[in-house]
């Protein structure tokens, strides 16, 4: 199961920008909206876009004053984090005085972490090429699998054999990724030719 994922919005200092998290959440994952009377007017497009997903969020309004959201914000993070602590929260904003405390926690081993909308989509994009360039033997191309399938079958013993052909064959950068990506299928294939051995 994914890792559940809280948002932490300073509405302040990304206005309605924040509805693109609401393509990537999940029905775990969970927006809290801090406004105040100083956040950004929304627009009807927006707005249109936004009640589309009425249970998604939480607005929590915010005192007034100079820093005023962003300590409000902090105060919650600390409560949530020593009560969930093995979520993952993300602080939207554009705000690099949240680095400070997306550091603090991180420092004690808690997963947070600061995005606006445009490390948002550059994230979401690296997401999506990685996922694009898994591979595995069921995902590759025939003749790339069937080289493989030969060479695993050549050298099932020796893991370094495996990784050094598979350099050979497709190339420095090719071949080690696609070991590394492989060797679970790999070591996996290696304890069924083992087990095997000792049923015959």
């Amino acid at each position: 199961m994914p890792q559940r994922i809280i948002y932490l919005v300073d509405t302040e200092n990304v206005g309605s920008s924040w509805k693109i998290l609401l393509e990537k959440k999940t029905k775990n994952d969970k927006i809290y909206l801090f406004y105040t009377e100083n956040s950004p007017h929304i627009s009807y497009a927006d707005m249109l876009e936004i009640v589309q997903y009425p249970n998604a969020f939480e607005a929590i309004p915010c005192c007034t004053g100079k820093n005023a959201l962003d300590f409000q914000l902090a105060s919650y993070l600390g409560f949530l984090v020593k009560s969930a602590p093995k979520t993952q929260y993300c602080i939207f904003s554009k705000d690099t005085g949240y680095d400070a405390l997306v550091s603090f926690w991180s420092e004690k081993g808690y997963s947070v972490q600061r995005l606006d909308a445009v490390s948002f989509e550059q994230q979401k994009k690296e997401e999506t090429k990685s996922k694009a360039q898994t591979t595995s033997l069921t995902t590759m191309d025939d003749q790339d699998a069937k080289i493989v399938r030969d060479i695993l079958a050549r050298n099932h013993e020796e893991l370094l054999d495996i990784h050094n052909e598979l350099v050979q064959t497709f190339g420095m950068k090719k071949g080690s990724v696609m070991y590394k990506q492989l060797k679970p299928e790999i070591k996996l294939a290696a304890q069924q030719d083992k087990q095997n051995e000792v049923c015959h």
